[in-house]
């Protein structure tokens, strides 16, 4: 609800254009105190251009330290959108088949968690429905305990992630 709450308020905010920015302020501080969230960061690019970057709330609330353009967030959900715009973008360039083995894309080899039978599509990744188990104990460390930028590479990351998940 929250994520979809504020999917549309950012939304509102891009189509409102250059001349309500200060509109944006007002929106994520109605945001933060109607649904008691800590903190957020938000930023509005058009053509190219940075037209509003702020921080608002609490990077830390006992501390009562501000956020900043410069706090760590979890993206988690969000990351999604993002995600999907690239994939669809390379599926309408003919890049990627929804329907094909992700093995075709990747430079390592996932097998499904209940074998070789089964295939794991795009399509399948970006609904949910892959098989992939979540592995809590290995990515619990980096979500739990976010030290700033990962020195992990991130493609050594799903390597280990994807492999050591379809191995529960």
């Amino acid at each position: 609800m929250r994520s979809c709450l504020w999917l549309c308020c950012f939304f509102l905010a891009i189509n409102c254009g250059a001349q309500s920015l200060p509109k944006l302020d007002s929106i994520a501080n109605t945001f933060l105190k109607n649904f008691k969230t800590p903190a957020l960061a938000m930023s509005v690019i058009k053509n190219g251009e940075l037209l509003h970057l702020n921080a608002y709330g609490w990077q830390d609330v006992a501390l009562e330290k501000q956020a900043t353009v410069h706090t760590s967030f979890h993206i988690a959900s969000v990351s999604k959108t993002v995600t999907n715009l690239a994939i669809f973008k390379m599926v309408e360039e003919g890049k990627i088949d929804l329907e094909a083995d992700i093995n075709n894309y990747l430079p390592f080899k996932v097998q499904h968690p209940q074998g070789s039978a089964w295939t794991i599509t795009v399509k399948k990744l970006l609904n949910h429905r892959s098989g992939i188990r979540d592995n809590y104990s290995f990515y619990k460390p980096f979500w739990s305990e976010p030290k700033g930028d990962p020195t992990l590479e991130l493609g050594a990351y799903l390597k280990d992630y994807l492999n050591s998940s379809c191995d529960l």
